[in-house]
């Protein structure tokens, strides 16, 4: 069987149409190495183990997570061979993996963010005392946001809640977010508070939460938002930036809406203390 001839030009090509068939899409986990930014557009790594080593680039707008040498992260991206011959990966998406390096890119962000504004206390907008419709984005198949509907019910009635539901961990979870906060901040008729929830978990469970785009659409919703993710001692950027933070999301739904029985109580204390007055009258 005679084996195909191609110009340089073509095989290239035909190269990279082979693993666009075999993989749309990869995620692959390593070390960051050899981190750079060439004109401030373009960013390049190498991605290592204990095995291998493969070169990555991505334009550095796309780059959400701040990354230096040493750190641990998952990528998606896809496979690729340049018109120089040297296979690489071309990055869409970056996670970081692992207690240090969630907490080191946690850290480089803050201290940028901060440095904008975003966490200023005087930015931040109150929720009102009985919003009548209230837009939450949750997977509605957590813990956290059955937690969150239940006491919500118990709290207070006649609220409509219409819910988006979401990945809420992953290197797909930002976007997802951002997404549902676009589609509650571009209704015609927009939610009186934007709730974002989820429950208790890992650093790597929470890492989305600490996504740049996703706290940078939480600070320019148009909407209020209230933010519970993860349990008390649980700190994200999201938490940060939003207009109100909750420690859980039970304590969301309790900042949220007013109980029921308390104002039962105040209005029956209001009450003896004006029918007195009223019969004097």
């Amino acid at each position: 069987m005679q084996s195909p001839k191609f110009s340089v030009g073509d095989f290239v090509a035909s190269m990279n149409q082979t693993l666009e068939y075999a993989y749309t899409g990869v995620v692959v986990e390593g070390e960051v190495e050899s981190f750079k930014v060439n004109q401030g557009k373009f960013v390049f790594f190498n991605l290592k183990d204990d095995k291998a080593s493969v070169g990555c680039f991505m334009m550095v707008f796309a780059l959400r997570v701040p990354l230096e040498d040493g750190m641990k992260i998952e990528v998606r991206a896809r496979p690729k061979l340049t018109q120089f011959g040297k296979f690489s990966l071309t990055i869409e998406a970056i996670r970081p993996v692992g207690e240090g390096s969630i907490k080191k890119s946690f850290e480089l962000l803050k201290a940028k963010l901060d440095a904008e504004g975003l966490f200023a206390p005087e930015r931040k907008r109150t929720l009102p005392s009985m919003p009548r419709t209230v837009g939450v984005i949750s997977s509605m198949q957590s813990a956290g946001y059955a937690d969150f509907m239940k006491i919500a019910d118990e709290r207070w009635g006649g609220v409509s809640f219409r819910v988006y539901h979401t990945t809420v961990q992953g290197i797909d979870a930002p976007d997802d977010i951002v997404k549902a906060i676009d589609f509650f901040n571009q209704l015609a008729e927009p939610v009186d508070t934007l709730v974002v929830i989820r429950g208790g978990g890992s650093a790597d469970d929470l890492a989305a939460f600490n996504d740049e785009t996703l706290v940078r659409a939480i600070a320019a919703s148009r909407t209020p938002t209230l933010v519970g993710v993860g349990h008390e001692i649980d700190t994200t950027l999201s938490d940060l930036v939003a207009d109100v933070r909750a420690a859980t999301p039970s304590n969301a739904a309790q900042l949220l809406l007013p109980d029921k029985r308390d104002t039962s109580e105040h209005v029956r204390y209001m009450m003896s203390r004006l029918t007195p007055r009223i019969v004097r009258v």
